[in-house]
């Protein structure tokens, strides 16, 4: 528990091509000597969420990321301005580069 993984115990759980995506993307630290550690936060309680959070790595957080998801601003709204940033909305361009078959037009 001393934020790293226990790569062997992930393909009793887990198919191979799983395992091996977990380790390509999301690139855990590796426990290399297999020894757990107990640990605990300052207040003595254990949840999930808590080892969730001291667990993950956390990412700095960037500033377009408030002007998105502001409070208030309808969800639909907000997803379609985080998609518009991600360059994921429905356009005839994007929709062709994810190799989705564009019917807006013909191209005969």
């Amino acid at each position: 528990m001393d934020g790293l993984w226990d790569i062997s115990k992930l393909k009793n759980h887990i198919l191979e091509e799983m395992k091996n995506h977990i380790i390509e993307n999301i690139k855990p630290q590796i426990n290399e000597d297999n020894t757990d550690k107990a640990w605990w936060t300052g207040d003595k309680r254990f949840t999930v969420k808590s080892a969730f959070n001291n667990l993950r790595r956390r990412r700095m957080e960037q500033e377009w990321v408030q002007e998105i998801w502001t409070k208030g601003l309808p969800f639909k709204i907000a997803f379609f301005h985080w998609r518009v940033w991600k360059r994921r909305n429905a356009t005839d361009a994007n929709l062709k580069r994810m190799r989705l078959q564009v019917v807006s037009k013909c191209y005969c």
